[in-house]
């Protein structure tokens, strides 16, 4: 129990009761499972019907080049909103973070991802911690792995065969779930005849979970607002089990970079909770050498460690 309360003191997870119900399969996903396991072969069905175009193009969206490397200071805000004159406005106080972040991609085609995000500041979650591994691999599950400083442990975060990953990122409205590179072949992916105003170069892509990993997602469809030009997503909504449209995202303020399209602003907004998380990316640098070692578990909790490995971007603005 001492452990719950901590966590809660600390706004990582969700209220313990919201995790045990995003935890329990609700009986309209229970109902959609039943269905699809009825049929022996829907998902070579489901996968076949993908069109290669729609496939081709979410792989150039997912695997678009963003460097070896990356070393970002970020800005995470959250509040509780309302809309007043046709704009959204916090409605409480704004909680914000300071981030550090250090992304590197290994493999031929830069596939495989390893990430690690500290909060530097408030001082009250300074040192609170995740690192993610994403792999190309088919079959291999993203890992993650949180660090709490209070509780002075890591904790593995997974998702099993009957139910889907919960918790947030630090205490956002970003979910775990969505920091994932997904797996193509574990979705339907197909073009929606949606109209999209004043371009003629974004597409809206629906992803459905197959039947085999129906259990292990949180979302029955998420829609996708791509840019073709810039292999980019623009927005998502996300679909709960029940149809009800329960998040949006919107990637915006997108710039060039050292030759690479970054979105400089990530808003995510939660129609159930009435929340709302903004990450602004503060600076960021492409293809500076980074260290294997920081991106291990070590990282997390050896804050020594953590300190002399940091230090090395002391002045990485500057450079």
């Amino acid at each position: 129990m001492k452990f719950l309360l901590r966590i809660l003191k600390l706004g990582v997870f969700f209220v313990i009761a919201s995790l045990m119900a995003s935890q329990a399969l609700s009986q309209q996903q229970m109902a959609k499972l039943s269905a699809a396991e009825s049929a022996d072969n829907t998902e070579i069905s489901n996968a076949a019907s993908s069109d290669p175009k729609i496939l081709e193009l979410m792989e150039s969206v997912m695997y678009r080049y963003q460097g070896k490397t990356q070393v970002s200071r970020q800005k995470l805000t959250t509040c509780a909103y309302k809309i007043k004159n046709g704009s959204i406005k916090c409605d409480s106080t704004p909680r914000s973070k300071t981030l550090q972040g250090v992304t590197k991609r290994y493999g031929e085609k830069l596939r495989d991802v390893k990430s690690f995000t500290l909060i530097v500041a408030p001082v009250s979650d300074n040192g609170i911690g995740i690192l993610q591994y994403d792999y190309d691999e088919s079959g291999k599950d993203t890992d993650q792995w949180l660090y709490l400083p209070e509780v002075g442990s890591v904790k593995r975060v997974a998702s099993s065969e009957d139910a889907p990953k919960s918790g947030a990122l630090f205490g956002s409205e970003f979910s775990l779930e969505d920091l994932e590179l997904p797996k193509l072949e574990r979705f339907k992916w197909q073009q929606l005849n949606e109209p999209v105003e004043g371009s003629n170069s974004v597409v809206v892509i629906e992803q459905t979970p197959l039947a085999a990993h129906a259990k292990r997602t949180n979302y029955s469809i998420r829609k996708h607002w791509i840019d073709k030009d810039r292999n980019l997503v623009l927005k998502t909504q996300y679909f709960a089990w029940n149809g009800d449209l329960i998040k949006e995202s919107f990637s915006t303020n997108i710039e060039k970079i050292a030759g690479i399209w970054t979105p400089q602003k990530m808003i995510m907004r939660n129609l159930q909770s009435q929340r709302i998380s903004i990450l602004v990316l503060d600076q960021v640098k492409y293809n500076l050498p980074v260290a294997d070692a920081m991106l291990e578990i070590r990282m997390l909790n050896d804050a020594v460690f953590q300190s002399s490995m940091l230090n090395s971007f002391e002045n990485w603005s500057d450079s």
